[in-house]
């Protein structure tokens, strides 16, 4: 047993990328819970006093199904101990390796409660299904993107993993509290190891979170949708004071970096540089530079940096090529821009993998959450060698227009509308 496992919080997280456990995790400020977010399991820091609830990054999505599974049950073994409650966070549009984690878990933590489903960012589960606005999340970018095939049916999914699996369809999810939380004690008793809960609306996720909530060996599988709901199910309100109250304001020039490869990322990427200021300077890194021997990468945003420049760094989409060419050059960027962290006041980044490739190779390993900028978008605070730096993570595909300019502004603690400069590199 590890440090952390010593000091076992009453919910374990389990996500498969960063943002997505930052974004579960930042759900219990609402409570007045405390949280704390890891990157490597071996390495935390314990906490100093009860933590309420720790959010772990197997980084599994890009993983195979049986290192995924591994590393989702040695997170487990390793951060709870007898009565944490889990919760395994996956993505909304069934990216990564959803089924086999599932499957890897279950016969340690008794019978899934399965929704993935985000109502407030247009992801809902329907049949069994899962939807985004509408749309199957098969026919969306989001499974285009990654080239992945199939239909997101979480029940056939979950079947071909060899688990038992019943459907509770919304009618269901909607009917007398009783009545549902003794229709999952049923399924219970007659050994379902998952059932696939539809979901289409807030309501919907807080009645399956209270239902579930009163059952023993049970975990949920969800995004940072029915977290809130599991969270708010199982913790009573402590106080609605923030803990960022007496936090000093970020000091320094703020990185920006843009990993992600959804339309709605770049979108908010032109919002900021259109908006930002005359302090920001934007650099557009073509594949080819992420090889440069020279690291003009690296010079220019160093020295943009010590001169008191804002800098946002985004990837070239004309090069981006296939998901797993995607992961390679993320990590290839942050291996790029780790050295210019010591000179930032404050990291933006977007996409999970991207926060997390840029954050450990600063040497990060442990985040405490801090606060909620906007839905899905974390206020971290993560010590380093000699400084405590503000992070702000965001999966690729949330938020709106104006969000990455939200929290620009936040941490660079300024909004004025002028020119951006442009680099391409």
């Amino acid at each position: 047993m590890n440090a952390v496992a010593q000091h076992a919080a009453r919910l374990l997280i389990v996500a498969d990328d960063l943002s997505g456990a930052a974004d579960c995790a930042m759900a219990g400020l609402r409570h007045g819970l405390t949280a704390m977010v890891l990157l490597d399991t071996e390495h935390a820091p314990a906490p100093t006093s009860g933590l309420d609830i720790l959010s772990v990054d197997v980084d599994s999505r890009r993983a195979s199904k049986d290192v995924a599974a591994r590393r989702n049950v040695a997170a487990v073994e390793s951060l709870s101990r007898a009565g944490t409650r889990i919760y395994k966070k996956v993505d909304s549009t069934l990216r990564g390796n959803v089924a086999a984690e599932v499957a890897a878990l279950a016969p340690r933590l008794g019978m899934a409660i399965v929704c993935p489903a985000y109502p407030a960012s247009g992801r809902t589960t329907r049949d069994g299904r899962q939807w985004v606005r509408g749309v199957p999340v098969e026919a969306s970018e989001y499974w285009r993107n990654e080239n992945i095939p199939g239909k997101a049916d979480l029940v056939a999914l979950l079947s071909a993993e060899h688990l038992r699996v019943e459907h509770a369809g919304v009618g269901s999810v909607r009917g007398e509290p009783d009545a549902l939380a003794a229709h999952l004690r049923q399924l219970q008793t007659a050994g379902v190891q998952a059932v696939v809960c539809d979901a289409e609306s807030d309501e919907d996720l807080q009645r399956i979170a209270r239902a579930s909530a009163r059952l023993d060996d049970v975990f949920w599988v969800g995004s940072a949708g029915l977290a809130p709901a599991v969270i708010e199910a199982l913790a009573p309100t402590r106080s609605t004071a923030g803990p960022a109250a007496d936090r000093e304001d970020p000091q320094g020039p703020v990185l920006t970096v843009v990993g992600s490869m959804s339309s709605i990322s770049h979108a908010q990427l032109d919002c900021l540089k259109a908006n930002a200021g005359a302090s920001l300077v934007a650099l557009e890194v073509a594949v080819a530079a992420l090889d440069d021997p020279r690291g003009d990468v690296t010079t220019v945003v160093c020295d943009a940096l010590r001169r008191g420049q804002h800098v946002v760094v985004s990837l070239s989409q004309t090069q981006r090529g296939d998901v797993e060419d995607g992961l390679l050059f993320c990590n290839r960027l942050a291996a790029l821009l780790a050295p210019a962290v010591r000179y930032a006041g404050g990291i933006i980044a977007t996409g999970g993998e991207t926060a997390r490739a840029l954050l450990t190779a600063a040497g990060a390993s442990a985040l405490r959450v801090v606060d909620e900028i906007e839905d899905g978008m974390p206020l971290l605070e993560c010590r380093l060698p000699g400084k405590t730096l503000p992070v702000v993570t965001k999966a690729g595909g949330f938020g709106q227009p104006g969000s990455l300019h939200h929290a620009w502004r936040r941490l660079a603690n300024e909004g004025k509308t002028a020119n951006t400069d442009q680099i391409n590199l």
